[in-house]
């Protein structure tokens, strides 16, 4: 799409094909995992159609329905950032430094979040200094436009899709960081 603008190429997305869907399904439709004739024992919760292919869902459309929408996710546009403006590459990932440079995180749409002039040589420095970063984050988070909304949604429909994926069976790769404790 030649559109820069990630609302856009989400709206015309196969994510977004998915997401418009099953958006008033609830939980329970995505855990179902009904099997039928033809199906060579894929557990499914929805059956796909691809419409001008003259494909009918023999497992393979249904495998390829998750890959796409994951694959879609995890592409960049031309200044670096998530092409549909819901997960971004790592700052890692993105200047091919360090470690684990094949992460991605939630997207900042398009916001900046370097913390430049934070002290860290006195203790009571610190104080003041996580009170700020608290703030900083906390006028992020409220930012309640229209747009973080739709990205707030795609975030939870990414868990979903990517739950009934494991779910059936059906190996995908969401490749987050991960908090360890």
């Amino acid at each position: 799409m030649a559109s820069d603008d990630p609302t856009a190429k989400r709206k015309y997305s196969v994510f977004a094909q998915v997401h418009n869907e099953t958006k008033n399904w609830g939980g329970a439709a995505l855990r179902r995992g009904y099997v039928a004739k033809g199906h060579g024992r894929q557990k499914r919760a929805f059956k796909v159609k691809l419409i001008g292919e003259g494909v009918n869902d023999y497992s393979k459309p249904y495998r390829e329905a998750f890959t796409d929408t994951l694959n879609e996710v995890f592409k960049t546009d031309d200044k670096g950032r998530g092409a549909l403006g819901i997960l971004d590459p790592t700052p890692n990932n993105a200047s091919e430094i360090g470690e684990n440079r094949d992460l991605y995180m939630f997207s900042l749409n398009g916001r900046d979040l370097s913390l430049s002039g934070i002290a860290t040589s006195s203790v009571a420095q610190v104080d003041d200094e996580v009170a700020r970063i608290r703030q900083y984050f906390a006028s992020l988070m409220g930012a309640r436009d229209e747009a973080s909304r739709e990205v707030e949604e795609a975030l939870v429909f990414l868990g979903r899709i990517t739950g009934t994926a494991y779910r059936h069976g059906i190996p995908v790769d969401l490749p987050v960081p991960i908090l360890s404790v």
